[in-house]
């Protein structure tokens, strides 16, 4: 049904400036620009290891463009959606159905190049009541690999893959719910910190760990002063070195080596096993303990 983690989809106003700002922070040049004609909307794509990052901006008229202004107006750029893989759509959609969630069936899009070069795929849409709000597709790719190759290193160290995608959520059980029940992606670790007001879930699917964060109060986890325990004898950990991202998107670098910062971003990672980043109207980082997730 579903075996990865396709594609994370980044919202953003100015397209051609933030394709310049990831290729600096992610060490490497795009891997495709185009746009979806039928949807008003132009993107430019990452390939990374086994996991794309797609910039997404409105350039026209159409549904997605229209649903892309709605969120830079209201939230501004960020996350817009999470694309995961399957080699069927027409049979992911059943099974889907089959757990509960309503699923569409298959929709096709297809996105062309300044070259004339065309990707076709078919989508799994989800509503966004049974996510929480977070738009969640399934996609299968129609059309051959080579079109979309891995990024081009512009130096030493670039960012080689997504370690963690963090959401924050108000509703913890139906969360867990949609992502474990009706997605069937495993649920490695539930914990909850009553000190912050806050319940962290790790879901880990191909080797990514999808993170939710729900608050029970308007808090946000304190920063660390200095290595040692925190209430409950959680340990917190000083960040070794910073590699800045937009929140909600945490990268794997090949190497210990920062890049320059768009202004929008901020985040540092950790020297433990993963780094943390909530975003909303209080945006804030943290480092936390790292835990075993086992494996896929």
């Amino acid at each position: 049904m579903i075996r990865s983690i396709d594609h994370v989809i980044i919202a953003v106003a100015d397209l051609e400036a933030a394709a310049l700002d990831y290729s600096s922070l992610l060490g490497c040049q795009p891997s495709w620009s185009g746009e979806h004609v039928d949807w008003g909307t132009g993107n430019v794509l990452f390939g990374l290891d086994g996991i794309y990052v797609e910039l997404l901006a409105p350039i026209g008229e159409g549904g997605l463009a229209d649903a892309l202004r709605y969120q830079l107006e209201s939230r501004g750029e960020g996350i817009f959606a999470i694309a995961f893989a399957t080699d069927d759509a027409a049979v992911c959609a059943a099974a889907l159905r089959e757990r509960g969630l309503a699923a569409s069936e298959p929709v096709p899009g297809e996105g062309v190049n300044a070259e004339g070069k065309v990707r076709r795929w078919r989508n799994v849409l989800l509503p966004t009541e049974a996510s929480r709000g977070v738009m969640v597709f399934a996609i299968e790719h129609l059309s051959d690999s080579a079109l979309l190759p891995a990024a081009r290193a512009l130096g030493a160290a670039p960012i080689c893959g997504i370690d963690h995608i963090v959401i924050r959520s108000g509703a913890a059980d139906a969360t867990r719910d949609f992502y474990r029940d009706g997605l069937g992606i495993r649920l490695a670790l539930d914990r909850e910190f009553p000190q912050w007001g806050a319940r962290m879930l790790f879901f880990k699917i191909d080797g990514v760990v999808l993170e939710i964060v729900a608050t029970s109060r308007a808090t946000t986890p304190p920063r660390p002063t200095r290595p040692g325990a925190f209430p409950g004898g959680y340990r917190m950990w000083r960040p070794h070195r910073p590699v800045y991202v937009r929140p909600g998107l945490m990268c794997r670098r090949s190497a210990r080596v920062a890049s320059p910062a768009p202004k929008s971003a901020r985040c540092a990672t950790a020297r433990m096993v993963w780094r943390h980043c909530c975003w909303g109207k209080n945006e804030a980082s943290y480092w936390s303990e790292g835990h075993d997730l086992g494996r896929d």
